[in-house]
């Protein structure tokens, strides 16, 4: 049977009758959904933590330097790299005032294959600019500098940084590096790039652009070596639990399920939320009332296939098992990998 969501809005006779025929199932969502309160929940930890620190720092102290405080952050897919800027823009959202729009704050996201001409078209779409297509790409980054001006924009964040890296073709990214030094000097306004592992690659293209980004800060999986490593994974993982809207909570945090979550999600906090939030749809199917590791066995075959299941394994056996690499990051990491100078 099929189905699909009509959210809050309660669908009319003439439409149910004909979902009727089609044999399709209205499935009417609540006014509040637990399930998607916990997907959008922010839990915090100690590397989102510095990131905030971080982000702070290049924003409030470039007022008080000779040039801007500029920076780059790298981690693998799904590590929370994304939920940590978006978190900060969120604490320092626009405010509309008589006259213009004060934007402390500004992030987006680099779009696949993209270049400085196509990404500052992007900007200006989003800054309302009223002709964000029009232009060289020298007048069109002139237009951007006055509207981060006039918006009082105090820090740029640039996401996907990696997707601005093309292959062996460095004179690419060279340009992109000259742009990127163009708009910090122009500006004044300190950027901070976030990107894959290896997004470096382009900096170390530009000695000047370089020297700017004086500071580099890694967001790693959670590890699970030391005592210390499995402590904070644990801790992580009770945090989860007590933000589920269940009486009954699974006890996430014990060592042993703890570990088969590590060793099914690599130690990355958004595959874990993603493979809760999976298990908790399937646990509302089954119109059970907890959560429990078959459904987490289940969350996990479904996005893995029917191979080796971490949350099936004898004890013994998951120090040798090594999670799949999906296709996406496989793809960003032959694409770094290619670029960097042989």
């Amino acid at each position: 049977m099929m189905s699909f969501s009509l959210g809050e809005v309660s669908p009319c006779p003439l439409m149910s009758n004909f979902l009727k025929k089609l044999n399709w199932k209205i499935i009417m969502m609540p006014e509040s959904d637990p399930i998607k309160e916990f997907a959008h929940k922010v839990i915090p930890h100690t590397i989102f933590t510095k990131i905030q620190n971080l982000l702070d720092d290049c924003r409030v102290n470039s007022k008080r330097t000779d040039e801007p405080l500029c920076a780059l952050i790298e981690g693998d897919t799904r590590v929370g790299k994304t939920i940590a800027m978006q978190t900060y823009c969120a604490n320092l959202p626009p405010e509309v005032l008589s006259e213009h729009t004060r934007i402390p704050v500004f992030y987006t996201r680099i779009p696949e294959s993209a270049t400085p001409m196509s990404l500052v078209g992007k900007i200006l779409r989003s800054l309302n600019d009223p002709y964000p297509d029009t232009g060289s790409k020298t007048v069109k980054t002139s237009r951007l500098e006055r509207l981060l001006k006039g918006c009082e924009t105090q820090l740029i964040i640039l996401d996907e940084f990696q997707h601005f890296i093309d292959g062996k073709r460095h004179r690419t990214m060279e340009k992109t590096a000259d742009w990127l030094k163009v708009l910090i000097d122009e500006t004044k306004i300190p950027i901070v790039l976030v990107g894959m592992p290896g997004s470096s690659i382009i900096l170390d293209l530009h000695p000047q652009l370089n020297s700017r980004f004086f500071t580099r800060m890694e967001f790693p999986p959670f590890p699970w070596k030391t005592t210390l490593d499995k402590k904070a994974f644990r801790s992580l993982l009770k945090e989860m639990a007590d933000a589920l809207p269940y009486p009954n909570k699974p006890i996430l945090s014990e060592e042993e399920l703890a570990y088969r979550f590590h060793r099914a999600t690599g130690g990355k906090i958004g595959h874990v939320k993603k493979l809760i939030v999976r298990a908790m749809l399937i646990m509302e199917n089954q119109k059970t009332n907890a959560l429990t590791v078959e459904h987490f066995q289940q969350a996990y075959a479904e996005k893995y296939g029917n191979g080796e299941n971490p949350f099936l394994m004898k004890t013994a056996m998951l120090k040798s098992f090594k999670l799949p690499v999906l296709e996406d990051e496989e793809q960003i990491k032959i694409k770094i990998t290619k670029a960097k100078p042989s």
